[in-house]
Parts: C-alpha cells; structure tokens; sequence
C-alpha cells in the first residue's frame, strides 16, 4: 500500500506593495505631499505592521517621515487581500529643490523587520 500526503502551501512576502502614487508629481517648498501605497497580502491570520514614508531631497537628505501603524490579514487561501492607506508629509522651506524619492517600508510590530521589499516613487521639488 502506497499512501501519499500532500500539503499545499504559499511562500511570500508577508506584505506586497502594488503600487505608490502622489496627488502630483511637483511640489513648491511647504506644500504637503499625499502618498497611497496600495499593497497586499496573502496572510490569513491577523498581523500589526507598520507602514513608513520618508521623503529624501535631491542630495538625499531626510526632508520628512511618518509612519501608519495598522492590521493586516484575514485572506482567502492563495488569495491576496489588498488595502490601501494615505499618508501626508510637508515639504520644508530648507530642502533642496531637484528631484527627490519617496522610500516606503512595512514593518512587522513589535520587532521592526522589514515584511517586504522596499518600494520607492520619484517626484520633484521646484525651486523657490
């Protein structure tokens, strides 16, 4: 008698960012920036991560950071279940015009280890 057992499994990143957009591409110096991320997930269970942005200036300075704490989980097996969350960070007066990157992580809490790769959006800073 042969008897077989298989069991199934999916291995992932415990978060997949999809897409990162901003209202505009050009900021003036104190103009806000709006920044959706638009993810994923294929975890069934609950998990607490958390969600940083941070803008660099031209010369890669760190110009501003936030960061979303939220839950994730609760998909359908081998199905994503996808979320999408916005986040707001103002330009300061002292950053340097040019063209600047937005550098988005996700994070497992309470720990703080990256959950995914990071996803990055280009946008620009005029000058004043």
């Amino acid at each position: 008698v042969t008897i077989f057992d298989v069991i199934t499994f999916h291995y992932d990143w415990l978060v997949r960012i999809w897409k990162v957009t901003t209202d505009k591409e050009e900021y003036m110096h104190l103009e806000t920036v709006t920044i959706t991320v638009e993810y994923g997930t294929h975890a069934q269970q609950l998990h607490d991560v958390q969600m940083t942005a941070m803008i660099q200036d031209e010369l890669l300075v760190p110009i501003g950071m936030v960061t979303l704490d939220t839950t994730i989980g609760g998909a359908v097996y081998c199905e994503y279940k996808n979320y999408s969350s916005s986040v707001t960070i103002t330009i300061p007066y002292w950053a340097y015009a040019g063209k600047a990157t937005i550098r988005i992580h996700f994070l497992d809490m309470p720990g703080g280890v990256a959950v995914t790769p990071e996803a990055t959006k280009e946008i620009w800073i005029l000058p004043l």
